[in-house]
């Protein structure tokens, strides 16, 4: 999936996937269907740039794993997984991610950014 200036393709949906296991890529699949165990997600007419979204009710001493995911016309893409711990009292966690043309670009409060290629599969 790639967001592209040329064809003046847009993401419809946007947002993470996340569970305390590691998983393999999903592939062009929904959320629903990616083998992770929470997701959030967001609807409307996005084009490039950065986007957050809270996770609430998270383990404490917990590791998460998470992907940033986008849909649109062309299916659904996934960027690498990544990780975070959280703190004793656990509570909520802000994850960032950036989309622009064939890159998404995900980063954790702690200041660690992670980009990578987004590609078709």
């Amino acid at each position: 999936m790639s967001v592209s200036k040329e064809t003046k393709a847009y993401v419809d949906v946007r947002g993470f996937v996340f569970d305390t296991s590691s998983h393999t890529p999903p592939g062009n699949k929904d959320p629903y269907a990616s083998g992770y165990t929470y997701h959030i997600t967001e609807s409307g007419k996005f084009i490039t740039g950065p986007f957050s979204m809270k996770l609430n009710g998270l383990k404490p001493r917990t590791i998460y794993y998470y992907r940033a995911c986008a849909h649109n016309p062309a299916g659904w893409g996934y960027g690498d997984e990544v990780s975070f711990t959280t703190k004793k009292k656990g509570g909520w966690r802000k994850i960032v991610a950036y989309l622009k043309p064939d890159e998404v670009e995900a980063g954790l409060p702690t200041g660690i950014r992670v980009k990578w290629k987004i590609r078709q599969t």
